[in-house]
């Protein structure tokens, strides 16, 4: 009945750490604001434009989706889902 608790992850754990730690950094390395060597005041506007526009794609993914689901007229959301996924795609 004397049970011993191994305090070292196993081999799948540690490997799922990894994984989760690589999809965060990809996420940060994502959205992180550019930086132009050159130019401060450009690297200053963007980063202050990158977490509003982050943010818009955000809410707008999140309205075009709900627009989808629950709108009656089908034509609206297959119109302005895309375009907003278009337009989201574009400051990057």
């Amino acid at each position: 009945m004397n049970q011993q608790i191994n305090p070292e992850p196993s081999q799948s754990q540690t490997d799922q750490s990894v994984n989760l730690s690589a999809v965060w950094n990809r996420i940060r390395n994502w959205t992180k604001p550019p930086v132009f060597d050159d130019d401060l005041e450009k690297t200053r506007k963007a980063a202050l434009l990158n977490p509003i526009l982050i943010g818009a794609e955000i809410v707008f993914t999140i309205y075009s989706l709900s627009l989808f689901f629950t709108s009656e007229n089908i034509l609206v959301p297959i119109i302005i889902f895309p375009l907003i996924q278009v337009l989201s795609l574009i400051h990057i």
